[in-house]
């Protein structure tokens, strides 16, 4: 355990360190504190930090009654890493409820058995505005993915393969899969669903977005793309029906229960939903709106070109896009 005085830039108490790290106390110092981590790891943990000092520094605390978990792999002095859990709270707050210090305990949970070393941390607190303080973790993640990278994040999410991405974004299905590669690795995933959940987790944006080779589009969601815009760049931003650009746990629950039947399809295409789907919204590939349907659980679409279309399903407040195939 240790407390870090943020005022004063020093720990001014550690206990246990040298025997789970193996630093002394003299080593082990703020600059350690703060970076003792897996080089993967180390980005990520430090943005969710700068985060919670951002937010407790300028926020008044009615009591001490707050804590963050966090896990990551720390280093050792013998170069070994070890996974730990980092629980971290209140310890000294001014007569206006200002934070000063915070009191933390780490714990070595390399006993539990995982496939994942994924950066993972929650919060709890009596009195504190969760919401207000998670602007302050999302913000720090505003541009940790390229433009690039996140259209490649809202393709994925809408299960296009590496060779549909490729000819969406006019790039080699190479390129894709070394994009693929280095979003997996920044975010420290192993797969499509980890990802999406880093991002839900960070409030990292990227759902009700639609890309084209061509561009910024104009006239809203029936607008055209203007080709002669910069290739690849995010064309229609459509978050005007929705609870936010993340994708949140009851979007997961309507993702989950949605079958769309024949796919591909020549005629008409079949919905079964566990819930009640609202309205539908067809649109291309290059984001145009094809059409608009409420209260109905099929869409006709032999008056359609062949080709890749989006199916966009509305339920309460709550919206998934879906991948169709037109032959």
């Amino acid at each position: 355990m240790y407390i870090m005085d943020w005022k004063q830039s020093r720990i001014t108490f550690s206990s246990g360190v040298y025997e789970m790290l193996g630093y002394n106390s003299e080593e082990f110092n703020m600059y350690a504190a703060l970076s003792f981590i897996h080089p993967d790891d180390i980005k990520i943990v430090n943005r969710i930090i700068q985060g919670v000092i951002s937010h407790s520094v300028n926020t008044s605390l009615l009591s001490n009654k707050q804590y963050l978990k966090i896990t990551f792999r720390a280093l050792k002095k013998d170069g070994t890493y070890i996974k730990v859990l980092r629980q971290s709270s209140p310890y000294q707050m001014d007569i206006d409820g200002k934070f000063i210090s915070n009191l933390t305990f780490l714990t070595d949970i390399s006993f539990i058995k995982s496939h994942s070393n994924r950066v993972e941390w929650t919060l709890f607190s009596e009195d504190m505005d969760v919401s207000k303080f998670k602007e302050n973790i999302y913000r720090e993640f505003i541009g940790f993915f390229t433009s690039r990278e996140l259209e490649i994040v809202y393709l994925i999410h809408n299960n296009f393969t590496n060779k549909e991405i490729a000819s969406q974004l006019f790039i080699s299905a190479h390129t894709v899969v070394a994009h693929r590669k280095n979003i997996l690795r920044k975010s420290n995933c192993h797969n499509s669903r980890e990802l999406l959940e880093f991002c839900q987790l960070n409030g990292i944006t990227y759902d009700d977005q639609f890309y084209s080779a061509c561009g910024l589009a104009t006239g809203g969601t029936t607008g055209t793309a203007d080709c002669g815009a910069e290739p690849g760049t995010q064309f229609l931003n459509d978050t005007f029906e929705s609870n936010g650009a993340t994708l949140s746990n009851s979007n997961f629950e309507l993702l989950a229960g949605v079958t769309l039947y024949p796919n591909p399809a020549r005629e008409v295409i079949f919905i079964s939903s566990d819930q009640i789907i609202e309205k539908i919204e067809l649109y291309d590939i290059i984001g145009k709106q094809i059409l608009t349907t409420k209260e109905t659980l099929e869409v006709r679409v032999n008056y359609l070109q062949k080709g890749l279309y989006l199916l966009k399903l509305y339920s309460g407040n709550t919206s998934v896009t879906k991948k169709i195939t037109i032959e």
